[in-house]
């Protein structure tokens, strides 16, 4: 249900659902603070001021008495006296919102986002309306832009926004973002089956909404997702029971292997290796497999291992920051520090706020005798260094 409250006044805070109950439930968000200002009457004729006045007070009182048609009908009529009064957009978009009229929502959302610029409700709430007509881009842009906002400071709407996000980012192909974001849900919500799919999609790396996948995905998504669950919460003899029953049921299935290994090297890279074995006996031309064991050798200080993993993935996508990093680091490693070097400024240029690529430079470059520069890139590594790097610091 739709929080119907005022923007201005205090509301209780919502217990919260399972994941599950989350993606089908109506209007979910309220604003967590004063957003507008009390109505105020056009500089109009009084008659017209007063007209607004009178419209205002009887939306507002259907509304509260849950007359959802009739505060609709009210809010378009004062709107059409004041259309700059941002609480009447702001009602009629939950209006909207809670009778699943998710374009009029938007519609109302955005008029009300015009007058009250970054406001994280209205942000998140149109959001979520775009993700229902399928505005995936779109939504994915407002759910983010409202959780750099605030919006998640209310532990039940987190909950609603981070698993959108995470469905968004599955289907953007940013599947460790994803991951991010599910793995704080799993370890603060029960193993939901929607959850446990979205989680099982993402490890697997298979770009679409739980909403439109197919039982040939759903199956094996559910599985990994149980063993990963089962990861993020601690429990290391379940997840591994978990991921020997996915490979014995689909033995053949690709990023099974590399998402096991995605795991376990954040606790134990040398764990993670033959995890990343399989998965490349499996299918050779595995980029995501072929960084994360260039990686693995490349913290371990074994530069002439890791060349042969990073120039394939560099080779198959060099518009990938991390195989352009892997080639440069080992390449440096190996004592080819001029061809790393250019490697390194590639990945640089594909990804400029890594720690690991700055860490990279500032290696190539002390190797290489230019110290002032080594230093300014070490000075750039220590400014990201309280950002947790993608693949592991060394």
């Amino acid at each position: 249900m739709c929080d119907r409250s005022s923007p201005t006044q205090h509301r209780k805070k919502p217990q919260t659902r399972p994941i599950a109950s989350l993606v089908l439930v109506a209007a979910l968000l309220a604003p967590a603070f004063a957003l507008s200002q009390q109505p105020r009457p056009p500089s109009q004729p009084q008659d017209q001021a007063n007209d607004f006045r009178a419209l205002a007070t009887q939306a507002d009182q259907a509304r509260q008495e849950n007359n959802a048609p009739l505060a609709a009908d009210l809010y378009r009529r004062a709107l059409a006296l004041n259309p700059s009064w941002p609480d009447g957009w702001w009602y009629l978009g939950q209006l909207a919102y809670a009778a699943s009229q998710f374009t009029s929502a938007s519609d109302d959302l955005t008029r009300y986002l015009q007058l009250v610029p970054n406001a994280a409700p209205a942000l998140a709430m149109r959001g979520l309306c775009e993700f229902e007509f399928h505005d995936y881009a779109s939504s994915l842009s407002d759910i983010q832009h409202a959780l750099a906002l605030g919006a998640a400071n209310d532990s039940h709407n987190r909950q609603i926004l981070l698993f959108h996000e995470a469905l968004l980012l599955t289907r953007a192909s940013r599947f460790e973002e994803a991951l991010a974001a599910l793995q704080t849900l799993a370890r603060a919500s029960p193993p939901d089956s929607q959850l446990l799919t979205a989680i099982g999609l993402a490890g697997l790396r298979i770009p679409v909404l739980v909403s439109q996948s197919v039982p040939m995905q759903q199956q094996p998504a559910a599985a990994a997702g149980q063993a990963a669950w089962s990861f993020f919460n601690g429990h290391q003899d379940d997840a591994a029971s978990g991921f020997s029953l996915l490979f014995s049921m689909y033995p053949t299935l690709t990023d099974a292997h590399y998402f096991y290994a995605w795991l376990l090297f954040a606790h134990s890279p040398a764990e993670a290796i033959p995890q990343l074995r399989q998965e490349l006996s499996l299918d050779p031309n595995n980029v995501s497999a072929l960084i994360l064991m260039a990686w693995c050798d490349i913290l371990d200080g074994y530069y002439d291992d890791a060349l042969p993993y990073a120039q394939l993935a560099a080779q198959l996508a060099p518009s990938r920051f991390m195989a352009q990093l892997d080639l440069g680091r080992a390449l440096v490693g190996s004592d080819r520090v001029g061809e790393g070097l250019q490697h390194l400024i590639l990945a640089q240029k594909l990804q400029s706020d890594s720690l690991e690529v700055h860490l990279g430079l500032a290696i190539a470059y002390a190797k290489s005798g230019q110290p002032a520069l080594a230093r300014q890139e070490r000075l750039t590594a220590l400014a990201l260094s309280s950002r947790t790097p993608v693949y592991g610091r060394q």
